[in-house]
């Protein structure tokens, strides 16, 4: 794999080197060197921007010379130079359609490979001869391995993920579009033992990445997830390894080896739990709705719930009925002691009235159960309906020992 760093050097002709011609008196001479560390050559590119902006040359030694010259004008100039053991894996601008935001994109039927990026700024008067040198940096980091332990005998496939990631790197070195996401499949090693060794480059994460593990079982896929404490920096080495320890989730280090490929790995435990996802279940639950900004989620009860119907048939008596009733249901065991269960929004109502996956089923005319919720600050009604045009929403304010109490809780989690 290829060292830490490259060297772009920039020299003059020098005395040991005559069959270079010689500029012309109103022109600057560059000659261009490129090395990685231990003399390992790299293949490079060196793009040369001239004050407007506009790229004025592309420099790229062939094959089989380790030298290439240039002639400039005298003049500033802002020099670009990208390098790679394998620059074929990208599909890099020419000069004419060079910027410095120009995106590095990876070729078709090519993988993301190592790739470094540096820039350095150059004053070139007449007949200047420059020697500069550009220090490029790794602008990706390598997967090296992905392991789970103790995965259940009945898992079907493992799938790691991570983001958001990076997904466009601009010929300045600078990132865009941090919308990306990393996923990679592991294979059955039997045992329990689940394993991917890629070796994949990618570009870093954006601050702090969310690293999720899924467990496949037929049409069913649970989630584990966990905020990362640190970003997933470029010139990384990351292997994550991570054992399964049941309703808990998953304990996970992630290792990360900074600087250098060779540098000496840093060790990140820490703990995977379930993700709530809207529309599945959770530890049992129904998730009605859930707000991953806030690490939030609203579950539905696992059953109605027993109410006595008020004397009086008005607002206030009816809450006074469905509150006492919802304040003697017991709570999911991993709720806080502050979460409560409370009476559905109208529109949460339309979320789990609807699905038969998991809650309900409909009458032979289409029709769901009647369930308590609140519209704004009435108490209402409210079922699916089935139509030719979709699924609808019927609600009024007709409250009766028909209507079923459905109550939600919001957790954190």
């Amino acid at each position: 794999m290829t060292a830490l760093c490259g060297v772009l050097t920039l020299s003059s002709c020098s005395e040991e080197v005559m069959n270079l011609s010689m500029p012309e008196p109103d022109k600057g001479q560059l000659r261009v060197r490129t090395r990685g560390e231990d003399d390992e050559a790299l293949q490079s590119r060196l793009y040369v921007f001239d004050d407007t902006g506009q790229c004025v040359a592309m420099l790229s030694p062939d094959d089989n010379e380790q030298f290439v010259t240039a002639d400039l004008s005298s003049g500033s100039y802002d020099l670009y130079g990208i390098g790679s053991d394998d620059l074929s894996n990208f599909d890099l601008p020419s000069a004419d359609d060079a910027t410095p935001t120009t995106v590095i994109a990876v070729a078709a039927g090519k993988q993301m490979g190592d790739l470094l990026i540096g820039h350095e700024k150059i004053s070139l008067a007449d007949g200047d001869r420059e020697t500069i040198n550009i220090q490029l940096e790794r602008k990706v980091t390598c997967v090296t391995r992905v392991t789970i332990h103790e995965v259940p005998d009945d898992v079907e496939q493992v799938n790691v993920s991570v983001s958001p990631m990076y997904r466009q790197l601009l010929l300045n070195g600078s990132y865009g579009q941090a919308t990306g996401t990393y996923t990679i499949s592991l294979t059955d090693l039997g045992g329990g033992d689940w394993e991917a060794e890629p070796h994949e480059m990618m570009l870093p994460s954006s601050g702090k990445p969310e690293i999720t593990i899924s467990f496949v079982k037929g049409e069913t896929v649970k989630h584990y997830s966990y905020a990362a404490p640190l970003s997933f920096k470029a010139n990384n080495n990351v292997s994550v390894e991570g054992t399964f320890v049941g309703l808990k989730g998953i304990e996970l280090t992630a290792t990360l080896t900074p600087q250098s490929w060779e540098a000496t790995p840093r060790d990140i435990s820490f703990d995977f739990d379930e993700l709530p996802l809207a529309g599945q279940m959770y530890q049992g639950y129904f998730v009605v709705a859930t707000d991953p900004a806030n690490r939030m989620a609203t579950l539905l009860s696992t059953k109605g719930v027993g109410f006595l119907a008020p004397a009086e048939n008005d607002q206030t008596s009816w809450l006074t009925a469905l509150n006492a009733a919802m304040n003697g249901c017991a709570k999911p065991d991993f709720a806080s002691a502050d979460d409560h269960w409370r009476l559905p929004t109208l529109e949460e109502c339309g979320v789990f009235s609807k699905n038969t996956d998991f809650v309900m089923s409909f009458s032979p005319e289409g029709l769901s159960s009647i369930y308590f919720c609140m519209d704004d600050s009435t108490l209402k009604g409210a079922r699916s309906k089935q139509t030719a045009q979709g699924i609808v929403l019927l609600s009024d304010q007709a409250l009766t020992q028909s209507v079923k109490l459905r109550p939600v809780i919001d957790i954190r989690y």
